[in-house]
């Protein structure tokens, strides 16, 4: 069960495939689960890397308020984790917002950038295995 964890926040996410780096950001109200298909198709050409934003699926509310610019930050605190220093990155609603703010801090690390409209994945798919589901930050922390 993949978590990032730092003093001041906790990332649940996955991570598969091989190749360049695609970052894939959920909207308001969902999570990493979103990307499910895009996964499945991507994931034989790109290190596919799908986070629950803070407060969302599996990951913990954050330790201060929410903002896109606290989100963004934490993207790249979950980027810097991962040695990932140029991801491509693709957000849908909240995360199109959240990919917009990391192109803006760090525009000469992300080569490519897309935020198409509406939601990708139908209601109850999920991208992340049964075994990947359960768990929680703090058996991550162990």
């Amino acid at each position: 069960m993949p978590f990032f964890r730092d003093d001041q926040l906790c990332i649940h996410y996955l991570e598969r495939g091989r190749g360049e780096p695609l970052l894939l950001i959920h909207g308001l109200g969902s999570s990493g689960a979103d990307w499910a298909f895009q996964v499945a198709a991507l994931e034989h050409r790109f290190r596919i890397i799908v986070p629950d934003l803070p407060g969302s699926g599996h990951s913990p509310p954050p330790a201060r308020e929410y903002t896109i610019a606290g989100f963004a930050n934490a993207m790249w605190k979950l980027m810097d984790h991962l040695s990932i220093t140029t991801p491509n990155i693709v957000g849908f609603s909240l995360g199109g917002a959240v990919a917009l703010e990391m192109a803006t801090l760090r525009p000469a690390r992300v080569p490519r950038l897309h935020v198409p409209v509406g939601l990708i994945a139908p209601f109850g798919a999920s991208v992340f295995t049964p075994a990947e589901e359960s768990g929680s930050c703090s058996a991550a922390a162990g």
